[in-house]
C-alpha cells in the first residue's frame, strides 16, 4: 500500500534513497522521473551521468492547489548555471566564523556545488593567492557581494582550480587534483525567519554570462 501510494502521487518527494524509492520510480514510469526530487538520480537509462532536470519538465506548478511551503521543498536543489558550468547542490544557512577570529559564529546564507565559476585568482605582495568572486548574491531585494572558499590541494588554488586535469575537457572536478567543489558565502543577505516561502536565490555576472537561480527550501544547520 505504501509503494503504490508513492506510485499514484502527482510528485514523489523522498528524503533518501532505498529499494522502495527505486522501485516507486520504476513504477511510476521513466515519463514520469522528473516529477520527483530524486528518481531521475536513480534511473536515467539514456546517460551515464544524471542529468538535472530543467524548469520545464516538471509538471507541477502552485496552481495544482499545493501549499507554497511544500512547492518550495519540490523546487529541486539541484541547479545548472546558464553557461552549463556549474551544479549548486542546494542553499544552506551556514554557522560561519568570520576571519576565524573570536568565538563568534554568525549564520550566512551560502550555495555549495561544483564547477567553474567566474573568479580572479591573483598574489599579493606577499606572495599568497587572493580569490576575488566576479559576480554578487541576491535574495528578495538584498544584495552581497559573493565570496567563494575553494578546496586547498597540494598545489596553488589556480593550478588546483584551472590547471590540473585540463585533459578531462569538463567543467567539473576530476581526477588530476583537479579540485572544483566550493562554497559561496553571501555574507550581506539576511534570512527572513517570518517568510514560510523564500525568494530565490540568484547569483549573477555583471554581464549576464553567468546566471543561476535557486528555489528550494533552505537547508539548515550545518556545522561550522
Amino acid at each position: 500500500l505504501d509503494l503504490f501510494s508513492l506510485v499514484d502521487s502527482k510528485y514523489l518527494l523522498g528524503g533518501y534513497y532505498s529499494t522502495l524509492s527505486l522501485n516507486a520510480c520504476f513504477l511510476r514510469g521513466l515519463e514520469r522521473m522528473y516529477d520527483s526530487n530524486m528518481c531521475w538520480m536513480l534511473m536515467h537509462p539514456n546517460s551515464q551521468v544524471a542529468v538535472p532536470p530543467k524548469e520545464d519538465v516538471v509538471h507541477l506548478n502552485e496552481k495544482d492547489g499545493m501549499p507554497p511551503a511544500l512547492m518550495s521543498d519540490v523546487e529541486h536543489a539541484f541547479v545548472r548555471s546558464n553557461d552549463g558550468n556549474f551544479v549548486a547542490i542546494d542553499r544552506y544557512l551556514i554557522q560561519y566564523k568570520k576571519n576565524n577570529r573570536g568565538r563568534k559564529v554568525t549564520q550566512v546564507i551560502g550555495v555549495l556545488g561544483d564547477g567553474l565559476i567566474p573568479l580572479t585568482i591573483e598574489k599579493n605582495e606577499k606572495g599568497e593567492e587572493n580569490i576575488r568572486a566576479d559576480f554578487k548574491c541576491s535574495y528578495g531585494s538584498d544584495e552581497s557581494p559573493a565570496k567563494v572558499i575553494l578546496m586547498n590541494g597540494d598545489d596553488s588554488y589556480h593550478e588546483t582550480y584551472y590547471k590540473n586535469g585540463e585533459q578531462y575537457k569538463t567543467p567539473f572536478s576530476t581526477n588530476g587534483n583537479r579540485f572544483r567543489t566550493l562554497l559561496i558565502l553571501c555574507e550581506e543577505l539576511r534570512y527572513d525567519n517570518s517568510l514560510s516561502r523564500h525568494p530565490p536565490l540568484i547569483l549573477s555576472s555583471d554581464d549576464g554570462k553567468f546566471h543561476l537561480k535557486i528555489g528550494s527550501s533552505f537547508a539548515r544547520p550545518i556545522a561550522q
